[in-house]
């Protein structure tokens, strides 16, 4: 009788806790469903990035100017009148049909064949007009022989604003002057290049490094790593060049590192022009056998 007793408070405890569960969940749900129970905001960080980054980057700008630089550079002989019809969706009203250019006297098709956004500025006092700089590279054709062909290289410089979705050309056209690059200077280094070392020892690393150099051009990745002091397999220069000659080695110690200055001439394989380039690379020898520990391209600057 006792044990019956028991069984029957358990099972009346177990229901009458399911039962409250169930009341309490559906409450909470509810209660979340009708915005009585706060919840934290998600966040939206993909969202943000994208926004951040539209805002930095204007896309129809440079979209209208090279398809609008296109269409200017392109003409040819006789079709003075399509040219026009392709043009007039670009301009401003006050600008003329051919954008200043007559072809009374033409010489000379021309056709675009790279074109691309080189400075992007805004007009001082120009009420939201924008100067963009376009290098266009053309191919021009005779117009009486076309047999006869050459490159002419352009730098054009155009005026828009915007309208409405997209943009109008506000300003003739005109071709200025290629950009003029000044020297580039660098800040003396003080790095330790160490001493020359001596002619027994520049002879050893000369070998090594022309057998270096022969496998790194030739060989796949995990028999160049032979040849690396960490035994990392890396893809060489194998089916793109090949080494033919070392020249002005210069080798010096720091330490226990060797460094090795040097010009490489290599050819390229798919068009057979050479080609001579400079690489830095640090050496070690360890019981008579050397190592590359690091190989790097283009002067010290």
């Amino acid at each position: 009788m006792i044990q019956t007793t028991t069984k029957q408070k358990f099972w009346r405890w177990i229901f009458w806790g399911a039962l409250l569960y169930t009341a309490l969940t559906s409450t909470i749900a509810i209660g979340i469903q009708f915005h009585l129970i706060p919840v934290p905001a998600r966040q939206t960080l993909t969202t943000q990035t994208s926004t951040s980054t539209s805002q930095n980057t204007n896309l129809g700008e440079v979209a209208f100017a090279k398809q609008f630089t296109r269409e200017y550079l392109s003409w040819s002989r006789g079709n003075e009148g399509s040219r026009a019809i392709r043009l007039k969706p670009y301009w401003a009203d006050s600008i003329d049909v051919q954008g200043g250019m007559d072809f009374s006297k033409l010489k000379w098709d021309s056709y675009p064949e790279n074109v691309e956004v080189w400075k992007v500025t805004d007009r001082p006092g120009g009420e939201g007009i924008k100067e963009m700089t376009l290098f266009a590279e053309t191919e021009l054709i005779n117009s009486d022989d076309s047999q006869q062909r050459k490159r002419v290289d352009r730098y054009l410089q155009i005026a828009i604003k915007k309208a409405g979705d997209s943009y109008r050309i506000v300003d003739k056209p005109t071709f200025i002057a290629p950009p003029v690059a000044k020297q580039v200077t660098f800040p003396d280094k003080k790095e330790d290049e160490g001493e020359l070392v001596p002619s027994d020892v520049e002879q050893k690393v000369t070998s090594f490094l022309q057998s270096f150099w022969k496998a790194y051009t030739e060989d796949s990745p995990r028999e160049i790593s032979y040849q690396l002091k960490d035994q990392s397999a890396i893809a060489g220069l194998t089916g793109i060049v090949q080494f033919h000659e070392l020249q002005n080695l210069k080798v010096t110690k720091v330490g226990e590192t060797y460094k090795a200055n040097c010009d490489v001439l290599l050819e390229d394989l798919a068009s057979g022009v050479q080609i001579n380039s400079h690489y830095r690379l640090e050496l070690i020898e360890d019981k008579g056998q050397w190592f590359v520990t690091k190989l790097i391209s283009g002067e010290d600057k």
